[in-house]
């Protein structure tokens, strides 16, 4: 959480947050008030502006295990900690492995010291970290044994995004907020558009695990989709795959690939 005068940007892992966040500390006419790496929200101020990125869920999860092929990240220590280090073992071609055992609600707490059994039986990892910075005082419903329903009607009430960034459309995204909401709020949004067009990405990840290199089966995507159908539903409905999931799911129907 960077958190200025009258603006504040969540930091979302692994979504292009470090671009972001190199962006404002260069542009901002704002003094940074506080800043608490991937923190959410404890006080809202409603006349704040609070913006967020997302990345599609599919994509997060093979740039996570890719990071843990590398012995990185918080997820790859805890595994490894836990006994569950085997689940990288075999390269590439352990993804499927991996990522049925990370949506298996079972596995929650090997994941995030946050993420509750409770939750995980509504939601993936990557919809719950969004929740968590997206939704005010959401990892409060942790400390209870919310129903479903309580969860869904917390995350109705309590969103509180301005805006949110897809990964996949940073700088164009990022450059909208430069000439609307944010302008007011820079030192030269002139220079900043300009800056986003020729800034280098940054900290970007060279590990990678392609479509080609750890392909899902059918019965693990169904998995992902209705684990993540909240990020797919709300920013990704033209994911691969998804509308026919959907389908599938709405008619009870067997729909053809």
């Amino acid at each position: 959480m960077l958190e200025y005068d009258t603006f504040c940007y969540l930091e979302n892992q692994k979504t292009g947050s470090t671009f972001v966040i190199t962006f404002l500390n260069e542009f901002s006419a704002e003094p940074l008030r506080n800043h608490k790496k991937h923190a959410a929200v404890e006080v809202r101020d409603p006349d704040k502006f609070y913006f967020i990125n997302v990345r599609e869920p599919l994509a997060s999860y093979r740039s996570l295990f890719a990071f843990g092929l590398e012995g990185n990240g918080t997820v790859f220590a805890r595994f490894d900690q836990l006994g569950y280090g085997h689940l990288y073992k075999n390269g590439a071609q352990g993804f499927s492995e991996w990522l049925r055992f990370v949506l298996d609600r079972r596995n929650a707490q090997a994941l995030a010291g946050g993420y509750t059994l409770q939750q995980a039986s509504a939601m993936g990892l990557m919809t719950w970290r969004f929740m968590r910075l997206a939704i005010f005082r959401f990892e409060q419903l942790g400390m209870g044994n919310p129903t479903m329903p309580a969860i869904r009607q917390h995350v109705q009430q309590h969103f509180f995004m301005n805006a949110v960034i897809r990964q996949e459309s940073l700088r164009r995204s990022l450059a909208v907020l430069v000439r609307g909401p944010l302008a007011s709020r820079l030192t030269d949004p002139q220079a900043a558009i300009q800056w986003l067009k020729a800034a280098p990405r940054i900290n970007a990840s060279t590990a990678r695990v392609s479509d080609e290199e750890a392909p899902l089966d059918e019965p693990t995507l169904s998995l992902l989709f209705q684990k993540e159908r909240y990020m797919y539903a709300n920013f990704y409905p033209d994911a691969p795959g998804y509308a026919d999931w959907k389908a599938r799911k709405t008619t009870g129907a067997k729909v053809a690939p």
